[in-house]
């Protein structure tokens, strides 16, 4: 009886150490399985699901933005800004041929495509105040053998006031800013 008692645990602890053992691999080339669609899903050339996963990423990708950029002239006046949460994405199109300036320039044959989001901003005084802000984004993006690229993104930044009233800024160009640099990361990430 002890024999085959001792059997059956050399046999449960040896079918639960291969299971133990081969778990992690099996585990590993699921998560890679399920990783891969994921991205296919969003980093696909779908216009809708592109733009979705951009604006459900967007604040992330602003915020390491923020944080990589910082530098600490005086700390007494710094207020640190973080990028909260983005809207939902907006994709009707206004017409571009008024659009044109010197650094921008789209000719007929280019597909572009446009995205509006607006982004919830948050300050922290150093008095313990709260101060939100929302910015109101503009961004055009054409397609090439690559992906989808950012050619241009246009801001403009929503200020609280005192008396309770909000006050808008005129637009300005942010490719190379905040916004500009996090959708540019996330479309590199995205499509490689």
């Amino acid at each position: 009886m002890k024999l085959k008692y001792s059997f059956l645990l050399k046999f449960i602890f040896i079918f639960i150490s291969g299971i133990w053992f081969y778990t992690p691999q099996i585990l590993a080339t699921e998560d890679k399985e399920i990783k891969s669609y994921s991205v296919l899903e969003k980093c696909n050339n779908n216009w809708e699901n592109l733009t979705k996963s951009l604006t459900k990423d967007v604040a992330d990708y602003g915020n390491r933005i923020i944080q990589s950029s910082r530098i600490y002239p005086n700390l007494d006046n710094f207020l640190p800004t973080y990028i909260v949460t983005a809207s939902i994405p907006d994709t009707q199109s206004l017409p571009l041929n008024n659009f044109a300036s010197e650094d921008f320039y789209m000719s007929e044959n280019q597909e572009t495509k446009q995205l509006f989001f607006t982004t919830l901003e948050r300050q922290y005084s150093s008095n313990n105040r709260i101060i939100e802000a929302q910015n109101f984004h503009w961004l055009i993006f054409t397609f090439t053998p690559q992906g989808w690229q950012l050619v241009k993104a246009i801001t403009r930044f929503g200020y609280p006031q005192p008396e309770g009233d909000f006050s808008v800024s005129p637009p300005r160009d942010t490719t190379n800013g905040i916004i500009g640099q996090a959708v540019n990361l996330w479309l590199r990430d995205c499509q490689h």
